[in-house]
C-alpha cells in the first residue's frame, strides 16, 4: 500500500499458496481479471514483437479466447476458441496444419475449402460403415459403403452403382 496521502490501490496479489491474482484475488495459479470493456490480456513479447492471449466477453456468461500476433503494429486475431467450443481461424490465408511436418492441411483459399495431404503419403477417409460425399445443398454426390456398393450421383440421382458381380449404369 502507498504511504501517507497516497491513493494507492492494490493491483496484484500473491497469496500464501503462491497463486497470483492481477485485478482480483487469485483462485488459481494465475488469475487475470479485467473490467467490463477492458478484456483481460496476457502479452508475451520478445523485443518489439508481441503476441497476446485475450478473453473477450460476449454476454454476462459467455466469452471467447483469442490468440493474437502482431501485424503492422497492431494485434490481429489468429485463432479464436468461441464460447460454444468452436475453433476459428478468422482469415482466408490461415491453415489448420497437423503432423510433425504440417503435412495435413485444412484451409480456405478465399474461394474453395481444401483438405490437402501435402506430404509423401496418401489422404485416407474412413467411415465406420460408409463414406458419403455431399454437395453443400445436401445432395448425394458419391456413397462408398464398407463391404458394399459404390454409388455415383448426378443432380442427386444415382447414375452408377457397383454390385458383388459387377457394375450397373443407371439411365444410360
Amino acid at each position: 500500500e502507498g504511504g501517507e496521502g497516497s491513493d494507492a490501490v492494490e493491483r496484484m496479489r500473491i497469496d500464501s499458496s503462491g497463486n497470483v491474482g492481477i485485478g482480483t484475488s487469485p483462485s488459481d495459479k494465475l488469475h487475470v481479471h479485467g473490467v467490463t470493456g477492458d478484456a483481460p490480456k496476457i502479452i508475451i513479447s520478445e523485443g518489439e514483437a508481441n503476441s497476446a492471449i485475450t478473453a473477450t466477453k460476449n454476454s454476462p456468461t459467455n466469452s471467447d479466447l483469442r490468440f493474437q500476433t502482431l501485424i503492422s503494429d497492431s494485434l490481429a486475431d489468429r485463432v479464436i476458441i468461441d464460447y460454444s467450443g468452436n475453433l476459428n481461424i478468422p482469415n482466408d490465408t490461415g491453415k489448420l496444419q497437423l503432423g510433425a511436418s504440417q503435412d495435413l492441411q485444412i484451409y480456405h483459399n478465399g474461394t474453395d475449402s481444401i483438405i490437402e495431404d501435402a506430404g509423401t503419403g496418401k489422404l485416407v477417409l474412413k467411415g465406420s460403415t460408409k463414406v458419403e460425399v455431399r454437395g453443400s445443398n445436401g445432395e448425394d454426390l458419391a456413397v462408398f459403403a464398407e463391404n458394399g456398393a459404390t454409388e455415383l450421383y448426378h443432380d442427386n440421382s444415382k447414375k452408377f452403382q457397383t454390385h458383388p458381380d459387377g457394375a450397373e449404369v443407371v439411365g444410360h
